[in-house]
């Protein structure tokens, strides 16, 4: 998908991982996390908002405008990090007022709703 899209990087930092984050990504509570706050587009209509959060380790392996112009996948390929697995859930909920506006949709628009967990070939995770 990466390859058909494109991505536009909305937010980008180094945070304190919120307890939920840290818990999946298997980090100590506060934990250093990169943050990227970006949309995607297809054909110029925004159709997907992500929040994606990696260990400070691997989320020093790009700056922000690699991760502006090339899939997060690409990049931890790149970095010799080899994803294996994958476990995910999806649902649903409304947009709320900061996601609709960039999605160029209404507030309270039902939306799917994607949590991931990625790992790497030692059962890493390496992306939430």
């Amino acid at each position: 998908m990466g390859l058909r899209t494109r991505a536009k990087l909305i937010e980008f930092g180094y945070v304190p991982a919120p307890p939920l984050v840290a818990e999946k990504l298997k980090l100590k509570p506060g934990a250093t996390v990169q943050r990227a706050v970006r949309v995607r587009y297809h054909e110029n209509v925004p159709f997907s908002h992500l929040t994606t959060y990696l260990p400070e380790d691997i989320g020093k392996q790009c700056d922000e405008q690699e991760l502006s112009e090339t899939p997060l996948l690409l990049l931890m390929e790149r970095a010799g990090i080899k994803v294996t697995s994958a476990d995910q859930s999806v649902s649903a909920k409304l947009a709320d007022t900061m996601v609709a506006p960039l999605l160029e949709i209404e507030t309270g628009s039902p939306l799917l709703w994607v949590k991931r967990t990625v790992s790497d070939q030692s059962d890493r995770p390496v992306e939430y």
